[in-house]
């Protein structure tokens, strides 16, 4: 989430910045002038959108990073309770004749 928070953050200072140039030609600037600017409005657009999945992305990755500690800990209790119960695991015989034969 670090990684993608600092990219997300890059972009958004990024489009306050356009946000805030178009703000500025929109609110203070003389009547003869042109007021809106197109590649600054295309640029703002741009940026709030990478703003957004890199957002995303970041939240994406945090809960896969979860699920995977809690597949592993789910692994590990189940390993426990096997080996306390002297379960043998599914397909044994392929290991055992594996190492047989080596």
């Amino acid at each position: 989430m670090r990684f993608f928070s600092w990219i997300a953050s890059f972009f958004f200072l990024l489009s306050l910045a356009n946000a805030s140039r178009i703000l500025y030609y929109l609110y203070f600037v003389g009547i003869g002038e042109l007021k809106f600017k197109t590649g600054s409005g295309i640029l703002l657009l741009f940026c709030a959108t990478a703003t957004v999945l890199f957002l995303v992305a970041g939240l994406i990755g945090s809960v896969l990073s979860g699920l995977r500690f809690l597949i592993m800990d789910l692994r590990s209790r189940l390993r426990n309770l096997e080996m306390s119960q002297k379960i043998t695991p599914f397909d044994i015989d392929i290991i055992n004749n594996k190492n047989n034969s080596v």
